[in-house]
């Protein structure tokens, strides 16, 4: 049976998983969300700068851009703001990994489909430092 467009339109709800974080201490937890299809083309497109046509990977806190736009309360509202990735870069990388992992999963993002949005692209990463990377 096909669904119908108001059907289809009125799917919106996204998978959700809760991350320990037992290095903030016990009982520590967050809320992971999907990324609405919106929000993915948006998280990709900051993955990906144009100079000219020169095409350049933006990995410069590409984690910590997907954790901001994932990260949930109780009630489903972000907890953090473009403002805070910066703050949220200067977590700790095994943190930082994790939340990413299931940022990653939950909105139904391969290992395969960000290598592939990263490749074909100039050597040099934009951004201040070149040891940011995927």
């Amino acid at each position: 049976m096909l669904i119908s467009r108001e059907e289809l339109l009125a799917a919106t709800a996204l998978p959700e998983e809760t991350v320990d974080l037992p290095e903030l201490g016990p009982d520590k937890q967050v809320r992971m969300r999907g990324l609405t299809g919106a929000q993915r083309d948006s998280w990709e497109a900051s993955l990906i700068t144009f100079k000219g046509n020169d095409r350049r990977v933006n990995a410069r806190n590409a984690r910590a851009r997907l954790i901001s736009m994932s990260a949930v309360d109780e009630q489903g509202k972000r907890l953090f703001s473009p403002a805070d990735i910066e703050a949220l870069g200067n977590l700790s990388a095994k943190i930082i990994q994790r939340l990413y992992e299931v940022a990653l999963r939950v909105s139904g993002v391969t290992d395969d489909e960000v290598e592939e949005l990263t490749k074909n692209s100039d050597d040099a990463p934009s951004g201040d430092s070149g040891s940011d990377s995927l």
